[in-house]
């Protein structure tokens, strides 16, 4: 009887999360889009921006939207507002954005470029 528990919980609740952990991990192992994909998914955006953000870069001005497309979600956002505006400081294991009303105004970190 207790196999047959041990069985049942294996199934229904260890395996789901196993499988949802391996399609996360194959997107992991995706390729990295390309400039012409980025472009074609922005077209708002600059190809010399596209060429940049397909290389991990980023560049004071840079949107929001950019950095999260060049660098990937951050680990945690702290933000403030006031009568300036909104203050973001996003974390990153490589360093730290600074926006200011969703513009790249500084960075801090040896691994972010």
């Amino acid at each position: 009887m207790l196999q047959a528990a041990v069985i049942l919980f294996a199934v229904l609740v260890v395996a789901p999360f196993v499988q949802s952990q391996l399609l996360k991990l194959s997107d992991l192992m995706a390729p990295p889009p390309t400039a012409a994909q980025i472009c074609a998914r922005n077209p708002k955006w600059t190809v010399k921006d596209c060429y940049r953000i397909a290389a991990g870069k980023v560049w004071l001005g840079m949107t929001e939207d950019m950095a999260r497309e060049s660098l990937g979600e951050p680990w945690v956002v702290n933000s403030c507002s006031g009568e300036w505006g909104v203050l973001e400081e996003w974390i990153y294991k490589a360093g730290y954005l600074y926006f200011e009303n969703g513009v790249l105004a500084r960075w801090d970190g040896p691994e972010i470029r």
